[in-house]
């Protein structure tokens, strides 16, 4: 209470000093008291979004992985998305986006040190169930965007997605299924993406996608 009655008496003493420059700017003043609490709430809001953002991304995923040729390895991703089939994340050794197919793996650990110990005593057993044969190239609607290409190479992609019965979208739509990017590919668009767990891939990863009907894994 006593704060605040001095706080009070500064104030006072401040605008009768200042009598004159509060009369002419006393439209500043008052403004200025009168967003000052909207701008405490709107930092509050800001700080909350930007944590909970932080927080989604760095999702991690620790598991036992068997590949496409038969290969049984230990993986770590971080900044993880999810599709129906695929989950990509950034790789904590090479420090790029890995693709895997989420029937394809063995077994889901706590840590990185927990796949490598079980990747030492894993068998065959562990994994027999699993199909290692890439299925035929089905003929259902595909969604497919490309960005940041040249107009000739996007033309050409385009051309190609819907001789083989792709729908091609403009926009990262709700639907959406895989973004092809090229190099000049916006990171608002990629990232708007990868949080609807569309799969990212680069114009090689398409092209052997539309060869063979499976996403490739890189």
């Amino acid at each position: 209470m006593i704060k605040i009655m001095h706080l009070s008496r500064f104030f006072s003493g401040f605008f009768c000093s200042q009598k004159t420059d509060w009369q002419q700017n006393g439209s500043r003043f008052f403004l200025f008291f009168l967003l000052l609490p909207c701008a405490s709430c709107l930092t509050a809001i800001f700080s909350l979004v930007h944590t909970a953002s932080e927080g989604d991304h760095m999702e991690e995923m620790h598991f036992v992985y068997i590949n496409a040729k038969g290969q049984v390895s230990a993986q770590s991703i971080c900044n993880v998305s999810h599709s129906a089939e695929h989950v990509q994340g950034i790789c904590n050794v090479i420090k790029q986006l890995r693709t895997f197919r989420k029937d394809r793996v063995i077994k889901l650990v706590e840590t990185a040190d927990a796949a490598s110990t079980f990747l030492m005593t894993v068998k065959e057993s562990d994994y027999s169930h699993i199909q290692l044969s890439k299925p035929k190239t089905q003929k259902v609607t595909f969604d497919v965007c490309f960005t940041g290409f040249k107009k000739a190479d996007k033309d050409r992609l385009i051309e190609c997605a819907n001789a083989n019965g792709m729908t091609v979208r403009s926009s990262v739509t709700q639907n959406l299924q895989l973004l092809c990017c090229g190099y000049n590919a916006g990171p608002t668009k990629v990232t708007a993406a990868r949080m609807k767990g569309v799969v990212i891939l680069d114009e090689n990863q398409f092209a052997d996608f539309v060869k063979t009907g499976e996403i490739p894994e890189v």
